[in-house]
């Protein structure tokens, strides 16, 4: 079974971590990561099925998660939000975003600027015309207008990607079938006010035979990167594309991952502001034809590649697929991602592991949830400037109950904090 479908801020400096963990929590080992209370549920209905979890957040701390819910606005699929505070309450409850309710409206994306203000992208296929739309939000969660068009499309669009300027630009990405086993990859550029800049753009130059996500990450040179899929004959490379502040292409696209002979996908992008980035994908595992494995590759404020790609994934056994990335102001990063019966069970669970910035692979991955009836699959990652993560996923546990959105906080690792990681060693 496949299943197939950053933050600038200050870090807080090691001496004040100590008054920090007791107001947020401690930690249970020195150098691994400490759970900011149980798991809970970031969805609060509790009728319809939840489905395709997506996060971002503040230097501050304030986060914003949206899905899709089952007939909660009383058509189909629909596409809801819920704010937390920077202490990780809940500001508020749920919130309906879509205003057209005919049909289907999914595979929601979600950005933020570093005011905090917000806007969420998905496919609609009830609206006249169909195809992509997007609603703006300010920092307090007031809706800035209704929701508009960002592109007209008659055919299947696929999860999508929006990707936010820290004075709140923000691009749209998408991809959709031209014809049968062919898929293109589109974006479109919006300046702070939701106004249009340009129009739709095409962005890999051969399409792809398969459907996934491309990622999208602003650059600190306000110039952005976009990256996806591009596989062939049962093999490929992820690649990119630099754009510059005016939205214009800055040389022909390149692979970033290295040469492998199996499809690759899934990909996930994430930069801070001080230039450093990270790719994440998920390609065939070396210890089965039929598994999947989590890789990485660091990025310069260019986008272009430094050092080798590495796998972050430490079981490797069965498959680990669908991988989400965040970033602190430090280039410390933690990555998620889904596997399947790694714990045992016959079910997928969502793993994850922090990656000091120092290339080091130093920290064990861990097991997210707690709930393993079930599967828990699609996860999204959080951080804040200072390190503390959010890590929501899709909870699918048995019938009667459906599919809900549930979350857990993490404090970051204490190395996190440390200039250098004098006892760390390499682990892969």
């Amino acid at each position: 079974m496949h299943l197939m479908e950053s933050l600038p801020g200050k870090v807080l400096p090691f001496a004040l971590f100590c008054a920090w963990a007791a107001v947020y929590g401690s930690q249970s080992a020195p150098d691994g990561p400490a759970p900011e209370g149980p798991e809970f549920q970031i969805s609060t209905d509790q009728v319809h099925a939840k489905s395709r979890v997506a996060l971002a957040a503040h230097p501050d701390g304030r986060m914003v998660a949206v899905w899709s819910s089952n007939g909660q606005d009383g058509a189909n699929l629909g596409i809801f939000a819920q704010r937390h505070h920077a202490d990780g309450s809940a500001a508020g409850g749920e919130f309906p975003v879509n205003v057209e309710t005919f049909q289907n409206q999914a595979h929601p994306a979600v950005g933020m600027d570093s005011s905090g203000n917000f806007v969420i992208a998905w496919q609609s296929t009830g609206n006249t015309p169909q195809g992509v739309y997007a609603r703006r939000y300010a920092a307090n969660g007031a809706a800035q207008g209704s929701e508009f068009q960002v592109a007209s499309i008659s055919g299947p669009v696929r999860p999508l990607s929006v990707g936010v300027a820290p004075g709140g630009d923000f691009v749209v990405v998408w991809e959709t079938i031209i014809n049968v086993g062919a898929w293109r990859y589109y974006g479109r550029r919006f300046d702070a006010d939701g106004a249009p800049v340009g129009g739709e753009f095409q962005i890999n130059d051969i399409h792809s035979p398969q459907s996934e996500a491309a990622a999208v990450a602003f650059l600190p040179d306000g110039g952005f990167l976009i990256a996806w899929p591009q596989n062939a004959s049962n093999a490929g490379d992820i690649h990119a594309r630099r754009y510059n502040a005016e939205g214009q292409t800055v040389g022909p696209e390149y692979a970033i991952s290295e040469a492998y002979d199996a499809i690759q996908g899934g990909p996930v992008l994430a930069f801070n502001n001080m230039g450093t980035g990270i790719l994440l994908w998920h390609r065939r595992a070396d210890s089965g034809l039929a598994f999947r494995s989590i890789h990485a590759r660091r990025l310069d404020a260019l986008g272009q590649p430094v050092g080798a790609q590495f796998r972050v994934n430490q079981f490797n056994e069965r498959s680990q697929e669908e991988p989400a990335v965040a970033m602190d102001s430090r280039g410390n990063v933690l990555a998620a991602w889904s596997s399947d019966r790694q714990d045992g069970t016959a079910s997928w669970n969502i793993y994850a592991r922090y990656l000091p910035n120092n290339g080091t692979r130093c920290l064990a991955e861990f097991r997210v949830n707690t709930i393993i009836q079930g599967h828990q699959i699609h996860p999204a990652v959080a951080l804040a400037g200072d390190g503390r993560a959010l890590i929501a996923w899709q909870n699918n546990i048995p019938s009667p109950t459906p599919e809900r959105i549930s979350g857990q906080r993490y404090n970051p690792p204490q190395v996190m904090f440390r200039d250098r990681f004098e006892t760390c060693t390499e682990n892969d």
